[in-house]
């Protein structure tokens, strides 16, 4: 028996959810990785929608630029070396200001400082997709350290096999 085409169930598609802002945080260090500056830019943008969205943004940046590095072990007034150098073609001021914040940010998260991550993300309101951009550049500079010694280990191994 064939049912006709107005007998068969109706199928409507869920709308698309947006990536979370974990998800874009990841992209925006793979656009990194892959030289693809306009990407990563872009999708930091996309973590501005909100300041929870931001918040979840900043918190899997710092996972990946702190890892190794317990919560709550810092000693106070220990401040976290800066995370990212100047690029030469950008405008000095503009990113050590940023540099500076993203690291405010990630002294206050690795000693678990809620006030002092709170009163630093309302202070960088005005210049928050710098802050994210150098998150962004951090983390994957620190990926990029794991790969390097994952590529060195295992061509270790392989000459030991020899």
């Amino acid at each position: 028996m064939t049912q006709s085409p107005d007998d068969l169930p109706v199928v409507v598609p869920a709308a698309a959810e947006a990536p979370n802002p974990e998800a874009l945080a990841l992209a925006a260090v793979g656009a990194v990785a892959r030289r693809d500056s306009a990407s990563a830019v872009a999708l930091a943008q996309r973590l501005l929608g909100s300041e929870r969205e931001t918040l979840a943004a900043v918190e899997t940046l710092a996972g990946i630029v702190l890892f190794g590095i317990p919560r709550r072990t810092l000693a106070p007034g220990t401040r976290i070396a800066p995370v990212f150098e100047v690029p030469p073609d950008q405008d000095a001021s503009e990113w050590q200001r940023a540099v500076d914040s993203a690291t405010t940010l990630l002294t206050s998260i690795a000693a678990d400082n809620a006030v002092l991550t709170g009163m630093t993300v309302r202070a960088m309101s005005n210049h928050a997709l710098d802050v994210l951009v150098v998150l962004v550049k951090a983390a994957a500079a620190r990926i990029e350290t794991f790969v390097g010694l994952d590529g060195d280990t295992v061509d270790a191994y392989y000459a030991s096999q020899r």
